[in-house]
């Protein structure tokens, strides 16, 4: 295996192990609430509260990701995951656990960032298929999380302060031994650096971003911001609904395992494979599904929530493509203005829905249903970029 393919490897692994805690936070649902003996806003505050700083960490990595072309970037955040990851065992009460989530999101975003730009770099020519690779990967992870979380948390046997935090504790581990293997990379000989490449800025031809840069920039913010949104208050409407033998964690677990087939089927097809379908149809599809199960309820919004995931998780890594293919010396920078954007949206959201649950008593279902039409609005901004800029370039 050439040393760039391993290097890939360890930064999609890097990714996928920083994901642990944003993943398996809303599993816990109201064993973490009165564990913690939080308000509703706080709650809602606590789910979302990683996304701002992840905005702030992924800014300054795509800023860095402009200027160096070494492959030390990716260092140090791994390094902060692990000590962060290994902090989070010691906290018991709210503000400590709110801190170093904060610090997890800004990490982990930050290297998320610097991961997917070395990625452009590395596999040029396979930009959609090693982006959506990378997704998978975190998927796969993602999965196997909510379904450890469920069976700790519903296990009468393990006292809830053990199964939140010592898994904590095996993620930074994991983590420091990733680390220790890209160092160990790092010092071979002909190692590929991580960084702007001779190719990437040859085909740079526009040197400011454009707008249909904007658009896709537009159109992954929202996309972004419905899927977290989804994620962190679905398990909440599941308490109440009759699921059957289905538990909150385990239809997370799916849900990642829907992305994973998805975007695997993506990985799959050639690069510009049914380019404009994967930017227009999915969000419309979905945006129907997640009606309907808002609507319906009970196992319905399981199955819908679900089987909008196998549609919609396409649409995320075909305008990421576009814009690196856009302009590839803006997409870590572009990068983060979707964390950034898409950060800010939600937080502000889920803590207006904590309030207004909170004081005004209003459904929660019906509070989600800006979810669904934000992935229809996604559908249009892809519908005009087929109808203009594709159109010009092919």
């Amino acid at each position: 295996m050439k040393r760039h393919h391993i290097t890939a490897s360890l930064l999609m692994l890097a990714c996928a192990l920083g994901c642990y805690a944003t993943t398996t936070l809303p599993v816990f649902r109201s064993t973490l609430k009165d564990y913690l003996q939080l308000t509703e806003a706080q709650y809602g505050l606590l789910m979302s509260i990683a996304l701002i700083p992840g905005a702030v960490g992924s800014l300054i990595a795509g800023w860095m990701t402009r200027r160096q072309k070494n492959n030390d970037l990716a260092w140090f955040p791994i390094a902060g995951l692990a000590l962060t990851y290994l902090a989070l065992y010691f906290t018991r009460t709210f503000v400590p656990l709110l801190i170093g989530l904060a610090c997890c999101g800004a990490l982990w975003q930050g290297m998320s960032v610097i991961a997917q730009s070395a990625l452009v770099t590395l596999f040029p020519d396979s930009r959609r298929r090693v982006l959506t690779l990378t997704m998978v990967v975190i998927s796969c992870f993602s999965a196997a999380f909510s379904n450890i979380a469920e069976i700790l948390v519903s296990s009468p046997r393990i006292p809830f302060p053990i199964a939140f935090h010592v898994p904590q504790v095996i993620i930074s581990i994991l983590l420091s031994a990733t680390l220790l293997a890209l160092a160990l990379i790092a010092k071979r000989k002909h190692y590929a650096p991580i960084g702007p490449s001779s190719k990437l800025d040859s085909e740079s031809i526009d040197t400011k971003p454009s707008l249909p840069m904007y658009l896709c920039l537009a159109a992954m913010i929202l996309h972004a911001t419905a899927d977290n949104l989804l994620m962190l208050w679905l398990p909440r409407v599941w308490e109440n609904e009759d699921l059957g033998t289905l538990k909150p964690g385990h239809i997370l677990a799916l849900y990642s395992l829907a992305y994973v087939i998805s975007r695997s089927i993506l990985a799959i097809l050639p690069e510009n494979t049914l380019q404009r379908t994967f930017l227009v149809l999915p969000g419309a599809a979905g945006c129907v599904l997640m009606v309907a199960a808002l609507t319906i309820g009970g196992r319905a919004t399981a199955y819908c929530y679900l089987a909008g995931a196998l549609l919609w998780a396409c649409e995320y890594p075909a305008f990421l493509a576009i814009l690196a293919k856009l302009n590839p010396k803006w997409f870590g920078m572009f990068l983060s203005f979707v964390i950034i954007g898409a950060g800010v949206l939600t937080t502000a959201a889920s803590t207006a829905i904590g309030a207004t649950i909170q004081s005004f008593n209003i459904n929660l279902k019906s509070l989600l249903m800006v979810c669904p039409f934000a992935f229809a609005s996604v559908s249009a901004i892809g519908l005009i970029l087929c109808s203009t800029t594709l159109r010009t370039k092919q």
